[in-house]
């Protein structure tokens, strides 16, 4: 464990019940890292088990196996309702209109992580010093001062997340996990937050969890990424080689599904996206084998057998795929 990195996660795994007394693996084995100042883009599919490693992160989830450590100390993640609050590790989530209480004042949701850390002694002493740092902080994401005696429901969605973020940031936090925070929002939206995030992180040094579906927008804002399927590590790098040189076929496919404005280039996406449809997903037991292997276009018998580990590509990443290396070429992908 090296105490360089803010946030490390080793071995991880998450079982839930199944029926007739067998678990579902939502999580596999994984490893992850964060240093201070260094966005990491966690990103995947629906269901490839995001936002179950933030939970566990957060205590929210329990943990089957594995470790988590914030800071060089361990997280004990059997022992969830024991743990105690980091306030240097904060959340936001993709809903900002289900995460915001809508009988309270903005003001007042602002406020009460930073109460929390005060203490009862220090708040009584000092309520002045708390309601001018409330209302810094809004300034800070983009909103007046004034908007501390509003509602929530006053607010667009794009306002509203802005008034999460707050939240987040109000005690300082050293590393932030974002957990699908810009999904919900268009796309100019999206641009605005991704770059109040870019910025916050610029003047303190915060960290990132940044979680995502859509590869395109994690790699804005990421330093490395880590591709997830099925709860398992598929591909892992800088974000610029994930993104330039996908190696892993559903690293491809992420990318292929992302949008981009050019007609002709969305076309070359499009055709690229069909390549990796030709057979449906199955939630079967993985056991030995791929999980990627039912909807790969260039799966062998290998993949069916033999669970394949993480190896060093030539564009410097890490791919969990037996074919590194004699993949075609991934222009019509990336372009």
């Amino acid at each position: 464990m090296s105490a360089e990195h803010l946030l490390r996660v080793e071995q991880l795994q998450v079982d839930y019940p199944a029926p007739r007394r067998r678990t579902f693996r939502a999580v596999d084995t994984v490893d992850l890292a964060v240093r201070p100042g260094e966005t990491l883009g966690l990103v995947g599919e629906s269901g490839s088990g995001k936002s179950t490693i933030a939970k566990a992160i957060l205590g929210i989830a329990p943990v089957s196996a594995g470790t988590i450590s914030f800071d060089g100390v361990a997280l004990d993640p059997k022992r969830v309702r024991r743990r105690k609050p980091v306030t240097d590790l904060q959340a936001v989530f993709q809903d900002p209109t289900s995460s915001l209480d809508p009988s309270k004042t903005v003001g007042y949701t602002v406020a009460e992580p930073l109460l929390a850390q005060l203490g009862r002694e220090r708040r009584k002493a000092a309520p002045g010093e708390v309601r001018d740092r409330v209302a810094a902080m809004l300034d800070r994401v983009g909103l007046s001062g004034n908007a501390a005696a509003r509602y929530p429901a006053q607010f667009s969605g794009g306002q509203r997340q802005r008034i999460a973020i707050a939240r987040a940031l109000i005690v300082d936090p050293r590393l932030v996990i974002c957990d699908e925070a810009v999904s919900a929002l268009d796309l100019s939206i999206q641009a605005q937050v991704l770059n109040l995030l870019g910025d916050i992180r610029a003047e303190r040094g915060i960290g990132y969890l940044f979680i995502s579906h859509d590869l395109q927008v994690v790699e804005h804002l990421a330093d490395t990424v880590v591709v997830l399927y099925r709860g398992r590590v598929m591909e892992s790098g800088p974000a610029a080689a994930i993104h330039r040189s996908p190696e892993h076929p559903y690293t491809r496919a992420l990318l292929a599904a992302s949008p981009v404005p050019d007609p002709v280039r969305q076309r070359e996406r499009r055709a690229a996206r069909e390549v990796y449809r030709h057979a449906p997903a199955r939630a079967d037991a993985l056991g030995e084998s791929c999980p990627f292997r039912h909807r790969c276009p260039f799966a062998v018998e290998r993949c069916a057998q033999e669970r394949p580990v993480l190896r060093a590509t030539a564009a410097g990443t890490v791919a969990a795929c037996h074919r590194v290396g004699e993949l075609p070429d991934v222009r019509a992908v990336v372009a």
